[in-house]
C-alpha cells in the first residue's frame, strides 16, 4: 500500500485498520504524507504482511504525534523480531543462499533517538562494540541509526547506509549496503533486519563485535549532506521467543506459535515450553513485556526448583545480561540423569516429524537400506517418543509404567537423550554412549518389564541408528562443502567488487592526472610566451648597451680634448700669472700717479670755482 501527499486525506482515516482489512500488502509507504497526524499500532504487519522484503516508510510525516510514533516503533521492533524467529526454520534448509525464503525488514520514520529496545546504543559516535552471549543462543541482529540532513539532501539524490562489522583479530569485515533515496526534511530513525548480513557475521562467530555505520553516495564515498547522530544494535536471542509470542497473542494463532517454537527448538538444540498466553486488556499500551511475560521455562527442572519457582523474581529479557549467562550454563550442563521433564503435546511432536519428512529431500537425507527393505515410512524416533510421552492411542501398559526401577531409568535416560538435536548427539560421544547403553538395556529387558511395542521399536532403532548417523554426517559434509563454496563465492564476489572499486579509483586517478597534465601543458605554453618576450627584451637591452658604449667612447674622446685644452690653459695661466706678478709694481705706481692727477685736477676745479665766483660779484 502506497500513499502520496495527494491522497493522504482520503486514506489517513483508514490507516488504523488498513493492515487488518488488506492482509496481502507487500509494502507500506506513507512518505511525505504531511496531513497524517495519528496512526494506531501496526502489530498485524509482523505476521500478515506478504513478501520477503518488508518495507515500511513514514518518511517526512512531520505531523505524526508522539503517541503514534511510539506505537509505530514498537510495531516495527516486533515485526523485526518476528522475522528473525521465522527465519530460523528457513535457515535450517541449508540450500543456496539466494533461494532462501528469508524475511528482511526495512523501515523509516521521523525521530531523533534510537529505539529504547536496543540494548547497545551510542550518541557520541557512529560505531559501537558489543559483547555477545552464548553462540547457540543468538539468532541475529537488529540495527538502527538516526539520520540527520546536516546541509539538506539534494532533491532526487540518494544515499547508502553502510553497516560494516569487523570480526576479531583477523580483521575480517562483513559489509551491508542499503539504498536510501528519499529526501529527508528532518531527523529520521532508520531500523532494519537483514538475515543475510547476520548469517555472514554468525558463521565467523566472535565474542566481541565492532559495528561501524556511515552514509555514502553512489561512489561509496562519505556523504557530505547527511550524517549519523546515533546508532544502535540489538542482538536477537532464543530467550526472547516467549516475549515476542506474548506480544503477538491477539494476531498469532496456536499453529503459527507452535511453528515458531519448533523452529527455535531445532536451532538451539533444546526444548522450550511456552506458558499459556492470556489475552490482555486492549486498554493497556503495547510495549515492553512485563516480568511475567518475559519468563520462559527451561526443558529440565528439578522438583525442588519447580516448587520454589513462584518465590523467585524473574529478570526482564530486555535489560539484563543474566538471561544469556543462565542459558549458557543450562546448555553447558544438561540434566539428563533425573528431574522433571516438561514435554509438548504429542500432536506437536507428530507435526514436527512430518515437517522433518517434508524437508528431508532438500537436505539430501536418504532412508537407510534397512528401512527401505521393510517398506515402513514410520520414523522410529517419533514412534518411541509417542509411546514415552503417553500418546492417547497407547494403552497404559504401553507407556512403560513399570515397577522395575532399572528399566524405568533406562527409558528415562533415553527420553533425555532424545531431547537433544541430532547434531548434538553426533558431536557428543557421551550422548552416543548413553543412547547405545539405553537401547541395549531396553532391548535385552523382558516383555514383562517393557512393552513389546517398545522392544520392537528399540530393535528397529538399533539397526537404523548407525546408518542414520552416517547419512547425516555425509549430508552434513555436503552441506558444509556447499557452504564453503558459497563462502568462496562470496569472497570472490568481494574481490570482484574490490577490483571494480580499484578500477573506478584508478580511472578517477587517471582522469585527475590527465587534467593535471593539461594544466601543466597550459602553464608551459605560458612560460614559453614569457620566455619569448624576455628574449625580445634582452635584444632591446643589448642594443641599448651598444648605443651606450658608443656614447661612452664619444665622451672619452671629448674628455681627452678637454684635458688637452686644460693643459694649454695651464700654460697660459702660468704666463698670465707671471705677467700679473711682473706688472704689479707698475700697477701700483700707475695707481699712485692716477691719484695724484685726480688730486691736481680737483685743485684746479676748486681754484676755478673760487676765482670765477669773485669776478661775478
Amino acid at each position: 500500500m502506497k500513499t502520496t501527499s495527494a491522497n493522504t486525506k482520503k486514506r489517513s482515516s483508514s490507516v488504523k485498520t488498513s493492515s487488518v482489512k488488506i492482509p496481502l500488502i507487500k509494502l507500506l509507504d506513507a512518505s511525505n504524507c504531511t496531513s497524517l497526524v495519528s496512526v494506531s499500532d501496526l502489530k498485524t504487519i509482523a505476521t500478515k504482511m506478504m513478501g520477503n522484503a518488508k518495507y515500511i516508510s513514514f518518511t517526512n510525516n512531520l505531523n505524526l504525534d508522539g503517541h503514534s510514533l511510539k506505537h509505530l516503533m514498537e510495531s516495527l521492533n516486533l515485526t523485526m523480531m518476528s522475522a528473525a524467529f521465522q527465519n530460523v526454520s528457513v535457515r535450517r534448509l541449508r540450500v543456496a543462499v539466494h533461494s532462501y525464503n528469508y524475511t528482511s525488514v526495512d523501515a523509516c520514520l521521523p525521530g531523533t533517538r534510537v529505539p529504547r529496545q536496543f540494548k547497545y546504543q551510542t550518541t557520541t559516535e557512529s560505531s559501537i562494540t558489543i559483547e555477545l552471549p552464548n553462540h547457540s543462543n543468538l539468532l541475529g541482529f537488529l540495527y538502527s541509526v538516526v539520520l540527520s540532513p546536516a546541509a539538506g539532501m539534494k532533491k532526487g539524490g540518494g544515499a547508502n547506509i553502510k553497516c560494516q562489522c569487523e570480526l576479531g583479530e583477523e580483521g575480517t569485515k562483513v559489509t551491508r549496503f542499503n539504498t536510501y533515496g528519499t529526501e529527508l526534511n528532518s531527523d529520521h530513525v532508520y531500523v532494519w533486519y537483514d538475515p543475510f548480513h547476520c548469517d555472514n557475521i554468525l558463521k565467523f562467530y566472535e565474542p566481541k563485535l565492532c559495528f561501524e555505520f556511515c552514509v555514502t553516495n553512489g561512489m561509496e564515498e562519505v556523504h557530505g549532506s547527511i550524517c549519523i547522530k546515533e546508532c544502535g544494535v540489538r542482538p536477537v536471542c532464543v530467550d526472547e521467543l516467549q516475549s515476542v509470542l506474548q506480544q503477538l497473542d491477539l494476531d498469532l494463532d496456536s499453529e503459527k506459535r507452535n511453528e515458531l517454537n519448533k523452529a527455535v527448538e531445532l536451532e538451539s538444540g533444546r526444548r522450550i515450553t511456552l506458558k499459556p498466553i492470556e489475552k490482555r486488556s486492549t486498554s493497556i499500551i503495547q510495549g515492553r513485556p512485563s516480568e511475567s511475560e518475559a519468563k520462559f521455562h527451561l526443558p529440565v527442572t528439578s522438583t525442588a526448583e519447580d516448587n520454589a519457582s513462584d518465590n523467585i523474581p524473574v529478570e526482564n529479557n530486555y535489560d539484563s545480561q543474566d538471561n544469556f549467562d543462565e542459558t549458557k550454563n543450562s546448555e553447558e550442563k544438561p540434566n539428563i540423569a533425573g528431574g522433571q521433564i516438561t514435554v509438548p503435546d504429542t500432536n506437536d511432536l507428530i507435526s514436527e516429524l512430518e515437517q522433518k519428512k517434508e524437508n528431508a529431500p532438500i537436505m539430501n537425507l536418504t532412508e537407510p537400506e534397512s528401512d527401505q527393505e521393510d517398506g515402513s515410512d514410520e520414523d522410529p524416533f517419533s514412534e518411541l517418543e509417542s509411546i514415552l510421552v503417553g500418546s492417547p492411542e497407547s494403552s497404559p501398559k504401553a507407556t512403560c509404567s513399570t515397577n522395575n526401577d532399572a528399566v524405568r531409568e533406562a527409558l528415562h535416560n533415553l527420553e533425555c537423550v532424545l531431547e537433544n538435536s541430532l547434531e548434538s548427539i553426533i558431536s557428543d560421544v557421551e550422548l552416543q554412549r548413553q543412547l547405545h547403553m539405553s537401547l541395549d538395556y531396553i532391548k535385552q529387558a523382558s516383555h514383562e518389564n517393557v512393552s513389546p511395542n517398545v522392544v520392537k521399536l528399540v530393535q528397529k532403532m538399533t539397526s537404523t541408528i548407525e546408518n542414520l548417523f552416517k547419512d547425516f554426517v555425509r549430508t552434513k559434509k555436503v552441506v558444509e562443502d556447499h557452504i564453503d563454496a558459497l563462502k568462496q563465492k562470496e569472497t570472490l564476489m568481494q574481490r570482484v567488487r574490490d577490483v571494480k572499486k580499484q578500477k573506478e579509483s584508478k580511472q578517477k586517478e587517471k582522469s585527475q592526472l590527465e587534467n593535471e597534465a593539461k594544466r601543466l601543458k597550459e602553464e608551459g605554453e605560458k612560460v614559453d610566451e614569457e620566455i619569448r618576450i624576455l628574449v625580445e627584451q634582452k635584444k632591446s637591452i643589448e642594443l641599448e648597451i651598444t648605443k651606450l658604449k658608443e656614447s661612452m667612447e664619444r665622451c672619452e674622446g671629448e674628455k681627452k680634448k678637454v684635458k688637452n685644452e686644460a693643459k694649454n690653459m695651464i700654460t697660459e695661466s702660468k704666463e698670465l700669472m707671471l705677467s700679473i706678478k711682473n706688472s704689479k709694481s707698475s700697477y701700483a705706481a700707475a695707481l699712485s700717479k692716477q691719484q695724484k692727477l685726480k688730486d691736481k685736477w680737483e685743485g684746479f676745479r676748486i681754484d676755478f670755482a673760487d676765482n670765477f665766483g669773485s669776478s661775478t660779484t
